[in-house]
């Protein structure tokens, strides 16, 4: 009897296996996000403690239950299974999880944070009556021009102690230290250059009559430029490596923006990418972005001015995050830990799906903050009814969720013409709706929605303001050089927003505050320039040739070369001349004689005016003469007859 049975219970095997397998391929599609994360969140947990769902409810014998159960199979995340069961797709943990509720419109989170700023919103300074370079230089003080200058200068006799001999037509052989006066130079150059664009930088140096620019010229030689720019150019210690060649920078002018300006309640926090597509091994790729290959930073900029308040600088494993957090809390609690460290309570945040995670609005209410962001529907812990698959939204309708503790609201809204809807998470915001003014409708949506699309552009109006005129965009090898000139240009933005916060009635355009900036800047070099003018300068003094050979002994000797006048010539016009003078310190001249002053000569005399000249007499017009008379030709002359006889 046990043998005739074993076909039926081998078929029996085979037909469950073939069921699991089928089952398990659906499970797996519509269970996979949760899956995921689910299993990233349990990983540290040693013991297996998820429920077991039978498959079927059909009562089996003892030995087909046996057999079923003494079959496992590898799940397609590598956990093992049983055959003819499958995995919960709730989390192990998922007694902590909120549990949601539909909510109506008058429902709200709970959650009531007072707003306790670390120091007053706004400027921080007195810049009523200050000029354009004035806000500037608050940014970039004179402490961070004096560490470029010495970095400078510490790079270069490095530089040229490597390349000792240079070669005859090295830039090495003319280098001369730096001093603020050339940064100041340098700057006022580089923004100019965002202005007025050309293909290659040397074409701001060129003759060519239609293309020539005389400005940049003046201020520097091509060659003085590219030895700073191109070879010199240093912002950091010498030796320095990987982030240490520009974040020290980047952190003091930091430093500087928060110093000037205090963010108002609520604050944008969003990826602020600076295009590169040189070799660099954090470089990232999105292909989303307006720049595909980039350097990614991490901005938190005021939502109602733009203004950059804080910025970190993404590295891979060697970014600046707090060595003392939890490994595990995720990387979006790791950036925003490091953007708001400096922010009192009751600052609303607004961010993207990107970091919209519980973990992230656990940690923001530890910190009495609140939270609106948009949200990735397969994050873990929030409604399974706002799947893609599930809910079903027709145009310009809602959905309200809940938390059970009412501490989050969750809304899914489709506009108008839309294919999908949007899912937000707040914790600060109601769910009733209000009204918005579209260009030619007046809109119905709700409340958070509105919210968010007018407090979430300020990183996206930043980068929008940086595209108009910056140079960071120029092609270059040195990733860090890239961060440094796009810094340079966050620096200008936010002076601009100082300058427009504190001049009200100004309407200043970007272009005209960038033009005036130049301009300022240039005075402020020469100033510079003019105090150290008697320091810096070695040498003879500068005394004219003539006042220097007077009462000396001295000859005029002629020489067969030309040599330059240093009486007649300029710098923009060389003489030449073969008589020169030459000191004879054995001879005894006696001073030169004094040369009585001159004559006045009594002015010209006025020679009275001439008579009137008569109009000159009208010529009759020429002859025409006859067309010449046409000549004959020549007669031939028969070879034999004598013409040689003289008349």
């Amino acid at each position: 009897m046990a043998d005739a049975n074993r076909p039926l219970r081998a078929a029996a095997a085979k037909a469950l296996l073939n069921a699991s397998f089928a089952l398990d391929n659906i499970l797996d599609s519509s269970d996979d996000e949760n899956y995921r994360e689910a299993s990233s969140t349990d990983s540290t947990d040693d013991t297996d403690t998820e429920d077991i769902v039978p498959l079927t409810s059909t009562p089996t014998t003892a030995s087909t239950s046996a057999t079923a159960t003494q079959i496992p199979r590898q799940g397609r995340r590598g956990r093992p299974r049983l055959l003819g069961q499958r995995q919960a797709s709730q989390p192990r943990n998922a007694a902590s999880l909120p549990s949601w509720t539909v909510a109506d419109d008058n429902s709200a989170p709970e959650l009531a944070y007072r707003f306790i700023p670390a120091r007053p919103s706004g400027v921080q300074q007195d810049l009523t009556n200050a000029s354009v370079i004035d806000c500037f230089r608050t940014l970039v003080t004179d402490d961070i021009i004096d560490e470029l200058v010495q970095n400078i200068n510490d790079y270069a006799t490095e530089k040229l102690a490597m390349n000792r001999p240079a070669k005859r037509r090295s830039r090495f052989n003319e280098w001369t230290p730096v001093n603020k006066e050339d940064i100041l130079k340098l700057m006022a150059v580089l923004i100019a250059m965002g202005i007025t664009k050309k293909p290659r930088m040397r074409d701001y140096w060129t003759s060519d009559a239609v293309h020539q620019t005389p400005w940049y010229g003046s201020m520097f030689s091509r060659d003085r430029f590219e030895a700073i720019y191109s070879t010199m150019l240093h912002a950091s210690d010498v030796g320095s490596q990987g982030k240490a060649k520009i974040e020290p920078f980047v952190n003091k002018l930091i430093e500087s923006f928060q110093a000037a300006f205090y963010p108002y309640k609520e604050v944008a926090v969003d990826e602020m990418v600076i295009g590169y597509n040189g070799k660099w091994s954090s470089k990232q790729y999105n292909s989303s972005k307006p720049s595909k290959y980039h350097i990614k930073t991490f901005g938190l900029c005021d939502s109602n001015t733009s203004y950059v308040y804080n910025l970190l600088i993404y590295f891979g494993a060697d970014t600046s995050y707090d060595p003392e957090l939890d490994k595990d809390c995720g990387e979006a609690v790791k950036v925003f830990h490091y953007l708001i460290k400096t922010l009192g309570p009751g600052h609303h945040i607004y961010a993207d799906r990107y970091y919209t995670s519980l973990k992230l609005i656990t940690f923001l209410k530890s910190h009495s903050m609140h939270y609106t962001g948009t949200l990735n529907v397969s994050r873990i812990g929030f409604p399974l009814e706002i799947k893609k698959k599930t809910l079903k939204l027709q145009h310009r309708e809602h959905r309200n969720y809940l938390s059970e503790d009412k501490s989050i609201l969750c809304v899914a809204w489709r506009d108008k013409k839309a294919k999908k809807y949007c899912t937000l998470v707040t914790t600060a915001h109601h769910a009733g709706q209000t009204e918005v003014q579209r260009r030619r409708e007046t809109v119905i949506m709700p409340s958070v929605v509105a919210n968010y699309n007018s407090f979430m552009g300020g990183c996206d109006k930043m980068d929008q303001i940086l595209s108009y005129y910056g140079q960071y965009t120029r092609k270059t090898i040195k990733w860090w050089k890239r961060a440094f000139t796009w810094i340079l240009e966050v620096a200008q933005a936010n002076s601009y927003i100082l300058y427009c916060l504190s001049h009200p009635d100004a309407k200043l355009t970007l272009l005209q505050f960038k033009n005036r900036l130049v301009d300022q800047l240039c005075e402020a070099a020469a100033d510079i320039g003019a105090a150290e003018e008697p320091a810096r300068r070695s040498g003879r003094p500068s005394v004219h040739l003539m006042e220097r050979l007077s009462h000396k002994p001295h000859l005029v000797a002629h020489r067969s070369e030309a040599r330059n006048c240093e009486v007649c010539s300029t710098p923009q016009e060389r003489k030449r001349t073969n008589f020169v003078f030459f000191t004879t310190p054995d001879i005894d001249i006696p001073p030169a004689i004094d040369i009585l002053p001159t004559i006045d000569i009594p002015p010209t005399i006025d020679i009275p005016q001439t008579n009137d000249i008569p109009p000159p007499i009208d010529i009759p017009p020429t002859i025409d003469i006859p067309p010449t008379i046409d000549i004959p030709p020549t007669i031939d002359i028969p070879p034999n007859i004598d013409n040689s006889t003289n008349y």
